[in-house]
């Protein structure tokens, strides 16, 4: 969109050289400008009422400098204008405005108000809408209404006769004053629609609306103007809540929207930087809608609450957020939420103190049934050995048996003919007195034949007490393992020590 500018020049009046602000007639009407152009008086009427300009630097509306703290269209003959314009019989625009001192471009646009002092110029950006002018008198354009959108400091302007030698500070209603400060902060100004509850997608309003256009049809849309940005364009707006047709037009506002935004406000999810009079005014906005719709608006939360909710998710874990903006959204308190949350980490340590325990509970069980398997295995072994001793030569005579030779079993089964035997068999063996003494060895074997040496049988003494230790030391570690069975592994233990082998 391509603007029209109109230059005045004004001597402006710093009114408060500390804060940067400035008064000052920016744009005249009533008088033929050396374009041929006359803005009637009465022009920026409604202008004003939907739109609140912006100071820029040069038409450049990338390069803010000033915020709008209030502006008024002065008809011709009002005492407030300078005495040149009061002779000429024209009217103007005066403007009170703040420069951003804490700026380069703000601070710089300051001073050199204050130094060119009277030979300071001024212009507005403007357009001129479909109808809102009238050629008259040999070629001379009325301009009987414009969309105003920035004024502008300049270094050369080309409205001659225009000249304001000064300026005073004027009083404007406190009321209007007010609104016009709240509007500029950044909140949109609430208004009247329906509001529906289904069908909300942020996406297809985004999508439907039309850019660039102005602010006035931006604020039916969105809850926040980001202050400084070009008003034309709707991605220099926030909290969006209203539906948009496919033709462009606002609709009502969506009730789960405004919702969402209370909560936003309030901290939850991702939260806002919004703080004081800005949150307030987007909170207005929304509230308005709620009540409209016949609801009452949960409560807004100091700046301060904001603040530790969000501390508070900088530091916990993700997975309490979800409680956290569920405690945000019901209205709880901050003590509330921090004893909620204290709850929840103590309930997650427990649960991750009983998985710790539950992880060596199944480990457990491991070891303890590998030594039972290591002992089972042993006892087998152990069963298998006892049973070999058991087993009788085949070349003995029927009847035979490792019994005392009195004994009423050897008479019962061996009968008269069978031979004496020895008692205690250590051998592995069963043989009878007289083949033992045939080579005077308990294995009946020669002695000079594969008898062991002295240091064979120390080398063996010495490995069966390794072996001793050995054993000690297995049995010592099953042991510690078998304590700490409980009594079922226990009683599972002892049913299969009773029914192995050896048990038989």
């Amino acid at each position: 969109m391509d603007l029209e500018s109109k230059q005045a020049t004004v001597e402006a009046k710093a009114v408060n050289d500390a804060e940067g602000i400035v008064e000052a007639v920016v744009s005249v009407t009533n008088i033929v400008d050396n374009v041929n152009d006359v803005i009637e008086p009465g022009a920026y009427s409604e202008t004003l009422e939907k739109r609140i300009p912006k100071g820029v630097w040069s038409h450049d509306t990338t390069v803010p400098v000033a915020r709008t703290i209030a502006a008024e269209e002065l008809q011709p003959g009002d005492e407030r204008l300078p005495t040149h314009l009061l002779e000429k019989d024209a009217g103007g625009v005066l403007v009170k405005m703040q420069f951003n001192l804490n700026t380069t471009r703000g601070r710089d646009a300051y001073e050199d108000i204050k130094f060119f002092g009277g030979e300071q110029e001024w212009s507005i950006g403007y357009s001129v809408p479909e109808g809102g002018s009238e050629m008259k008198n040999e070629g001379t354009r009325h301009i009987k209404k414009l969309d105003w959108y920035e004024y502008s400091p300049v270094l050369f302007g080309a409205a001659p006769g225009t000249k304001t030698v000064s300026v005073k500070e004027i009083d404007i209603d406190v009321k209007d004053a007010e609104e016009e400060i709240e509007d500029v902060k950044g909140p949109t100004r609430s208004h009247k629609t329906g509001v529906r509850a289904e069908g909300w997608y942020d996406k297809t309003a985004f999508r439907n609306m039309r850019s660039p256009a102005d602010k006035a049809y931006y604020s039916k849309i969105f809850a926040y103007h980001i202050d400084g940005e070009d008003p034309a364009y709707k991605t220099n707006y926030t909290f969006v809540h209203h539906f948009v047709g496919d033709d462009g037009r606002p609709g009502p506002a969506a009730l789960s929207a405004l919702q969402n935004t209370f909560g936003l406000l309030n901290g939850a999810r991702n939260g806002t930087k919004l703080r004081g009079s800005d949150r307030k005014g987007v909170y207005n906005h929304i509230a308005a809608h709620y009540r409209d719709d016949g609801k009452t608006p949960p409560e807004l939360k100091s700046d301060e609450f904001v603040d530790a909710v969000m501390e508070m998710k900088e530091r916990l874990p993700d997975f309490t957020h979800d409680e956290l903006d569920a405690l945000i959204e019901k209205g709880a308190e901050i003590e509330e939420i921090k004893s909620t949350l204290e709850n929840i980490m103590a309930n997650d340590a427990e649960i991750t103190e009983n998985t710790d325990a539950e992880i060596v509970a199944e480990s457990a069980p491991s070891s303890i049934g590998t030594a039972l398997q290591d002992a089972i295995s042993a006892l087998n072994t152990l069963s298998d050995q006892l049973s070999d001793l058991e087993v009788k030569d085949p070349n003995l005579p029927i009847g035979f048996s490792n019994t005392d030779a009195d004994s009423d079993e050897r008479e019962a089964g061996a009968g008269e003919d069978a031979p004496d035997v020895v008692v205690d068999l250590s051998h592995g063996g069963t043989v009878t007195p007289e083949e033992m003494a045939v080579a005077g060895t308990p294995a009946g074997n020669d002695a000079s034949e594969e008898a062991p040496a002295e240091e064979e049988a120390e080398e063996e003494e010495a490995e069966e007490e390794e072996e001793e230790k050995s054993d000690e030391e297995v049995v010592e570690e099953t042991q510690g393992l078998l304590d700490s069975l409980d009594l079922e592994e226990l009683k599972e233990f002892q049913d299969l020590i009773t029914f192995s082998d050896l048990g038989e």
